[in-house]
């Protein structure tokens, strides 16, 4: 496995590879939006696992670009809700199949759900991850 941050957000990013599938642990550690970049070219989704231990609700965006997302200005593919306090993973997402990115595959947290927000979540409250190939 390899550990990377990512200095404009500073996410915790863990990935580590299953066949030709690849799992990205993702952790809001910033007060902050900055988008992160998961995979810089064409890709799939296959799953989310996301939680959240505020009592407010947070949203993952996920973007179809080849770099990190400007969240708040650019259009995510997919907004989807973490409900609050849900220290075990609330948020189970399977795509057998796997959602097609033409671009790449990048994300960003935010606490409501409109694509122009910009509303960081709190540090640490939402843990999880995306699988990938």
């Amino acid at each position: 496995m390899t550990t990377m941050l990512n200095a404009a957000y500073d996410p915790v990013v863990v990935r580590g590879h299953y066949g030709d599938q690849t799992w990205t642990r993702a952790v809001s550690t910033s007060a902050t939006t900055a988008g992160v970049l998961v995979k810089g070219s064409e890709g799939s989704l296959h799953a989310i696992i996301m939680s959240n231990t505020t009592v407010t609700a947070s949203y993952l965006k996920v973007y179809d670009k080849a770099t990190a997302p400007a969240v708040g200005t650019d259009t995510p593919v997919l907004t989807v809700l973490i409900p609050p306090n849900t220290a075990v993973a609330q948020v189970a997402l399977m795509l057998p199949i796997g959602m097609p990115f033409t671009n790449g595959i990048a994300y960003g947290f935010t606490s409501a759900a409109a694509d122009s927000d910009s509303t960081a979540v709190t540090t640490g409250a939402v843990t999880g991850g995306l699988l990938t190939s």
